[in-house]
């Protein structure tokens, strides 16, 4: 009978701490896993995949990489400046940049690029865009012949711009606001 009892106590412990913690079918919260966040003056890299990766150039360019479904994390990712700034010319008529030119060598992701512009002001006539270079549309990896342009916006004094990757090189600047999305002749 003593056996009896202590097995007794024994399920009613365990039931007290089994309701102590909450029903057993309450899906866990998610706590939010911070980015993988990288810095540097000239070049920003990552070898690691991470939910999300922060590049960030200390020239005021940043870039947030999130996956795009079905995958979960962002792979290795590479920003930097690029060696040759991009000719206005060869991204669209009146094409008047912003800041530098830089690279973005990454998978496929949603990316969110900014770039620190304090006091920035879009000439009257013109709007704000994000020049984009696709590796698709390049020759021999040196000679890229087109460029897309997104539309951008200023906010807390940063320019700000969403797109996708693959992209090879990127520029901040602005353009009539008749100028076609699809840019350079």
């Amino acid at each position: 009978m003593a056996a009896k009892q202590r097995a007794c106590a024994l399920g009613v412990v365990c039931l007290a701490l089994l309701s102590a913690c909450g029903p057993l079918d309450t899906p866990a919260k998610r706590v939010p896993i911070p980015p993988l966040v990288v810095t540097g003056e000239h070049e920003a890299r990552t070898q690691r995949s991470a939910s999300q990766v922060q590049l960030t150039l200390k020239r005021g360019f940043a870039v947030t990489l999130r996956p795009l479904p079905p995958a979960q994390q962002v792979g290795p990712a590479l920003l930097h400046v690029a060696e040759l700034r991009a000719a206005a010319e060869q991204i669209a008529p009146s094409f008047v940049p912003v800041g530098p030119t830089v690279e973005l060598v990454s998978q496929a992701t949603r990316v969110e690029a900014s770039f620190v512009a304090g006091g920035f002001r879009v000439r009257a006539g013109h709007r704000l865009v994000l020049a984009a270079q696709r590796p698709e549309a390049c020759v021999a990896s040196t000679a890229c012949l087109t460029w897309t342009l997104f539309d951008a916006r200023y906010a807390q004094g940063r320019c700000r711009a969403e797109l996708q990757a693959p992209v090879q090189r990127l520029q901040f600047g602005s353009v009539p606001a008749v100028v076609s999305d699809s840019a350079a002749p």
